[in-house]
């Protein structure tokens, strides 16, 4: 078909070839890549840490960002559908008991990851406490401007002779 060969496929397909034309041109209109469609309008996503660690006075404080994890609670509509599930069959009632069990444990889970990364993050200011302020008082980040600056003065600085 990129050949605009109609009549050679129309004849392999048995067919005339204002069919194979007229085939072309739909699948021309066609999207190559129709799964764009469903991709944020952003064309650059942004990365929200889930947590921060900032210096107060002299101590260091864990800030878990509150829009980088969903706000989770069992629908209402859920508790108010068992409620009044009375004269529903057994099944129902049991259904919506697991529905809203199974809620419930998952809202524990994000709970106790948020508690595990807190834990851990304390544990690494602890370990590294006198590191990581000595590197921030030094003012000597590892950007990528630094990084770029020690490979440009590495890879352009005279040339050593070996011996």
């Amino acid at each position: 078909m990129a050949h605009h060969r109609y009549e050679i496929l129309a004849k392999q397909l048995q067919t005339n070839p204002d069919t194979i034309q007229a085939a072309a041109q739909t699948i021309a209109k066609l999207d190559p890549k129709p799964g764009r469609a469903f991709l944020p309008e952003e064309k650059h996503q942004i990365v929200r840490a889930e947590l921060a660690v900032r210096k107060v006075k002299e101590d260091w404080k864990i800030i878990f960002n509150p829009y980088a994890s969903p706000q989770l609670k069992i629908s209402d509509t859920y508790k108010d559908m068992l409620a009044s599930s009375d004269g529903d069959s057994k099944e129902v009632r049991d259904y919506l008991r697991e529905k809203i069990r199974s809620g419930r444990s998952f809202m524990d889970w994000i709970q106790q990851r948020q508690e595990t990364l807190q834990k851990i993050v304390q544990v690494i200011i602890e370990k590294q406490r006198f590191s990581v302020a000595s590197h921030l008082s030094s003012k000597t980040l590892n950007t990528r401007s630094s990084r770029a600056r020690n490979w440009h003065s590495r890879n352009h600085s005279k040339p050593r002779h070996r011996q």
